[in-house]
């Protein structure tokens, strides 16, 4: 497994101010520029007219800032049970569902400055069963060095990954090494692998048939210094119709990004920024459906303590 250098560590202690630029109409601000909401985070929203009409929300994230980390989603109290309302033996209890939004705001609680959070992995059953909150990931995923799901395929390894080493550094990728698992500290498996080296990966059957929909995808720019995170919104017919992967690929490059893998999407996405004036999470994409939707697992970004 490949790894960027981040140079920096994720433990550091850090007083942060906003910016000047992130005052109450920065939501506002985010359509006509580039927004620096803090030290090492930038967003901008945009809309697009072809190939179809979408709605685009980028957050940049500057790896290399003093005191970022991260955080995510745990194992389940009863992680490893069979999951109740579903006759399929191998769906096992690893998560509870939760937004996006309500991930950021117990974390917080929990003495975690997440500034930012977003949907990763996709989960099963699906639909879920009436009044079940239990998740199976789809997947290798590790939260904190504890694997929360196994691999999809234990003997080839062979995934669509976001990856976060226990010496800070990222990568996205398609295999790890059985060696190296132990040095992961945060891993997240996506749908497809977009991009490598800034070489276009396509998977013919998924590109055929994927028709555009609400999207997530995270990438890798500045040799691994920055991390592009990359929602749109779909099915909103007159707002936003969505986008297919070759469009995640074009809107990825466009922010630099070399490496890009998409991860769960559809009612799913969701990218979220902690209003620091408001003291509130705030949902920058806009769903399909008035209920924001549950997910199995977000990934938060923290900045000091």
């Amino acid at each position: 497994m490949k790894l960027t250098t981040l140079g920096a560590a994720f433990v550091c202690v850090a007083a942060f101010a906003l910016t000047s630029s992130a005052r109450a109409n920065w939501r506002d601000d985010m359509w006509k520029r580039p927004v620096r909401i803090r030290d090492g985070v930038t967003l901008r929203a945009y809309a697009k007219e072809k190939p179809r009409l979408m709605k685009v929300y980028v957050a940049k994230i500057d790896l290399v800032t003093p005191g970022i980390g991260f955080t995510t989603t745990e194992r389940a109290s009863d992680w490893g049970k069979r999951i109740v309302g579903t006759t399929n033996p191998v769906y096992h209890v690893e998560t509870k569902r939760e937004t996006t939004a309500d991930f950021m705001l117990r974390r917080r609680a929990e003495g975690r400055n997440v500034e930012i959070a977003f949907n990763t992995t996709p989960w099963r059953p699906w639909p879920m069963p009436k009044g079940c909150e239990s998740c199976d990931l789809l997947g290798w995923c590790v939260a904190d060095g504890v694997e929360l799901s196994s691999h999809t395929n234990p003997t080839e390894r062979k995934e669509a990954l976001f990856v976060i080493g226990r010496d800070g550094r990222c990568a996205i990728t398609s295999a790890i090494p059985r060696d190296e698992e132990r040095n992961v500290l945060f891993a997240f498996n996506g749908f497809d692998i977009l991009m490598t080296n800034s070489v276009d990966v396509v998977t013919v059957n998924r590109d055929e048939k994927e028709a555009p929909r609400p999207r997530m995808a995270l990438g890798l720019a500045d040799g691994g210094k920055t991390l592009v995170v990359v929602a749109v919104d779909g099915r909103q017919p007159k707002y936003s119709l969505g986008a297919t992967f070759a469009d995640m690929r074009t809107l990825l490059r466009r922010e630099g990004a070399s490496d890009a893998v998409s991860m769960d999407g559809g009612g799913s996405v969701s990218l979220v920024v902690f209003d620091r004036e408001k003291g509130v999470p705030v949902m920058l994409n806009r769903h399909p459906s008035k209920k924001v939707r549950a997910n199995a697992i977000s990934l938060g970004v923290i900045f000091g303590k």
